[in-house]
């Protein structure tokens, strides 16, 4: 039998999860997508999207607005709707260049009485969705624990073959993949729900179903639509409208190159590697 090198087995994929525009375009006609009936807590959650930038994070922002019981930080105004710019900009919780790191804020309870001047309370489920935040969801988890409020978690995930993350200098990019690594080994697992940007291209509607039986309080969930209010082209399209214009062009932009040492834990981790 012949052996392959580890750095010839070590290469990015092909991206092998490109839509099947005709089953798409058939389940959009279903409508939304409905959670399961069961006993829903009636404890408020604190919802936090984790992902890394330029990989998805408004598109998913945008799909989880859809839904009727979820609210937002949009009416601040901020880029994207982020929190982040929120807890810089108009409550100093932390400054611009600091906002990567893991200890800012100090104590987030005194980040969600900031972003409650924005959240429509009366929802049950609160959403930020702040990129830098992706490093900090251990810290989220124990201080929103003290004072018995509940956190979820939803991350995101794309491959950096897909040219994504890598758009950052190296150092960043991986910083940036550690950061997720570190949230995913350090989060209980009932608190966490990892779905990868691959998946949502792929079939945007089972996407939503994973969302809503890890997070039932939302109801429904529609990826014909989207639900951030946003003066962008692209951005402010509906994750279905996204993939029918893209067609089957979806594709890993270095695929076939050697995979850099520095990806190596966090491909594997969340399976962007077959196994030696």
């Amino acid at each position: 039998m012949q052996r392959h090198s580890p750095l010839q087995q070590r290469v990015c994929p092909e991206f092998d999860k490109n839509p099947k525009l005709e089953v798409v375009q058939l389940r959009r006609k279903q409508g939304p997508v409905h959670a399961p009936a069961r006993n829903i807590s009636q404890k408020q959650v604190y919802l936090f999207v984790l992902v890394a930038p330029y990989t998805g994070s408004t598109a998913v922002s945008g799909l989880l607005a859809t839904s009727p019981k979820l609210a937002t930080l949009c009416a601040a105004e901020t880029q994207f709707c982020e929190g982040q710019w929120i807890l810089s900009d108009k409550c100093n919780l932390f400054t611009y260049e600091d906002r990567w790191l893991v200890d800012k804020p100090k104590d987030w309870n005194e980040a969600l009485k900031c972003y409650s001047k924005y959240w429509n309370l009366s929802q049950p489920v609160l959403m930020d969705k702040s990129p830098s935040s992706i490093g900090k969801a251990a810290k989220i988890y124990s201080d929103l624990q003290r004072e018995d409020k509940e956190a979820k978690f939803l991350m995101v995930t794309r491959s950096p073959c897909y040219n994504a993350v890598a758009m950052i200098d190296e150092q960043s990019s991986k910083d940036i993949l550690d950061d997720l690594l570190e949230s995913k080994r350090k989060l209980p697992p009932q608190a966490l729900l990892h779905l990868t940007y691959e998946d949502l291209v792929h079939d945007p509607y089972a996407f939503a179903e994973k969302i809503l039986d890890f997070l039932p309080q939302l109801e429904t969930i529609d990826p014909s639509i989207n639900g951030l209010a946003m003066n962008n082209s692209t951005r402010s399209m509906s994750v279905v409208d996204y993939i029918l214009g893209h067609g089957t062009s979806f594709r890993n932009k270095l695929a076939g190159r050697a995979v850099p040492e520095a990806w190596l834990p966090f491909m594997k981790e969340f399976g962007y590697l077959e196994p030696l």
